[in-house]
Parts: structure tokens; sequence; C-alpha cells
């Protein structure tokens, strides 16, 4: 967790800094580095799940769903139709979240009076982090997910 949040704030505080500088050439520039720092961090991030593939986890799959709420057993290999409706209603869902998470940030900052922009750059990242953090939390408090 500590590697992660450690990424996610130094390249948060880039990206703030990044938006005081009016050249776009210099933000043109810059953005490599972004993809280079993320590249480096799905490196790392391989690497450590590599090294501590000890626990067997679930897989959480729509016909798993089905088999909890029937009271069988769930099938090894996920059926290709389950599958693909599982990818698609997760798809719709993404989608219809994003429309109303952009809505939220446009009312919410023509209420405060504050660039939508501005705005969505400052709440993004902890919109779309956060989650991550509190499984991360979870992984570990359930002994999941084990430091070496």
């Amino acid at each position: 967790m500590r590697r992660d949040l450690s990424f996610f704030l130094v390249v948060f505080v880039m990206a703030i800094a990044l938006t005081l500088v009016r050249s776009s050439s210099v933000r043109s520039a810059v953005a490599p580095l972004f993809i280079a720092v993320y590249v480096v961090y799905l490196v790392i991030v391989i690497r450590f799940e590599e090294q501590n593939r000890e626990a067997d986890i679930a897989p959480l799959t729509l016909g798993s769903l089905v088999a909890r709420v029937r009271r069988q057993a769930a099938a090894a290999d996920p059926s290709t139709w389950g599958a693909t409706l599982q990818t698609l209603l997760a798809l719709v869902l993404i989608i219809i979240g994003a429309q109303i998470f952009v809505g939220q940030i446009i009312d919410l900052s023509a209420s405060l009076g504050i660039n939508a922009t501005a705005l969505a750059l400052i709440i993004s990242p902890f919109a779309t982090e956060l989650p991550e953090k509190f499984n991360s939390v979870i992984w570990v408090r359930q002994g999941k997910l084990r430091w070496h």
C-alpha cells in the first residue's frame, strides 16, 4: 500500500504542478514522463505480484455469483456467454457511472464557482484511486496480501 500511495502522491503532485505551467510545449514535453512513470509502476506491481502469488482467490464472475445464489458449486472455467455478458454489463455500468460522475463535477463546479476542469483534476484521481486503496487495506487485513 505504501508503494501505491507513494507513486500516486508523486504523480498527483507533478500533475498539479504542471497545471501551473502556462507553456503548452512544456506540458507536452513532460507528458511522456507520466507514461514512463506509469510503465515503471506497472513493472514493479507485476513483479511484486509474481513473487507473492501465495493466496488463491476465488474468481469473481457472473457464473460464480449465479452458482452461489443457486447454492451450487461454481464451474472451474466461466462460460463464454457468462464472460461476455459480465463484460458488457460492466461496460454499460462504467459508461453510466462516468456520465453521472461528469455531470456531478459540472454541477459542483458551477455551485462552487470553480472551473470544472480544475475541479475534475483535483477530484478524479481520488475517485479512481481511493477504491483501490480500500481494496489494498481490506486484503491486508484479511491476510490475502503479504508484505516481505
